[in-house]
């Protein structure tokens, strides 16, 4: 799928099962297929595929399936209104399994959206609501590591590194935050083996003068910043 450009920016494509540049549209099964969201519906920021694609805009979130575990095709699509926050245009929202994080428009809440049968309603928990203190300032990254733990990373707009343990099977959702000699810039994850490496770009006064460097976490040492030789 493809959507939100500059010249359609409420516009959703599917392209044709299996031949990913052929988008002229059909009628069968796997023919590419083109749809315009609710005139109401702010620009497209993000989508995010698991057992339904996700759709963040600016003031809401959607769902696009094929409804009853019926595939998407140009006959069968189902749109459903989930929650009405509204998404961070420049922060991706994260995949964790079938679940979703998301920055909310001003960047100060990390929220999961999940169905509510008690209410019979999607609602979208915030999850940073107890380290409020700790992202006020605004989130302006995230990545996600897999192994060995399940472990959100969050870059914030005053240089600090936060990481959220994040295990909704065992109910934990565990805040942190790590500073250094400097200012966190970005962060991403790489695997690497058989584990997932945090790399970061943090920005460092070396005798005076402001230089970039791009390091990795390594649980094995104890400093701010070095330089190993092996």
């Amino acid at each position: 799928l493809l959507a939100g450009t500059k010249d359609a920016p409420q516009t959703v494509w599917g392209s044709e099962t299996g031949v990913l540049p052929n988008f002229v549209n059909g009628t069968g099964g796997s023919d590419p297929f083109e749809f315009a969201m609710a005139a109401a519906t702010s620009n497209i920021y993000h989508m995010k595929g698991a057992k339904q694609v996700y759709v963040m805009t600016y003031d809401k979130e959607f769902a696009i399936d094929g409804g009853a575990d019926s595939p998407l095709t140009p006959t069968n699509l189902l749109i459903k209104e989930l929650t009405n926050y509204g998404t961070k245009d420049t922060v991706p929202p994260l995949l964790i399994g079938n679940e979703l994080l998301f920055v909310t428009r001003h960047g100060k809440k990390l929220r999961a959206p999940s169905y509510d049968f008690n209410a019979d309603k999607w609602v979208a928990q915030d999850i940073s609501i107890i380290a409020a203190h700790l992202v006020d300032v605004g989130i302006v990254e995230m990545a996600y590591q897999a192994e060995p733990l399940s472990i959100v990373w969050v870059v914030t707009t005053d240089g600090k590194l936060l990481s959220i343990t994040y295990d909704t099977e065992q109910n934990v959702v565990a805040w942190a935050q790590h500073t250094t000699d400097g200012l966190f810039k970005s962060v991403v994850v790489i695997p690497y083996n058989d584990t997932d490496q945090v790399w970061v770009a943090v920005e460092r006064n070396i005798g005076a003068v402001a230089h970039t460097f791009t390091e990795v976490l390594d649980p094995a040492l104890n400093t701010d910043s070095c330089v190993t030789d092996t």
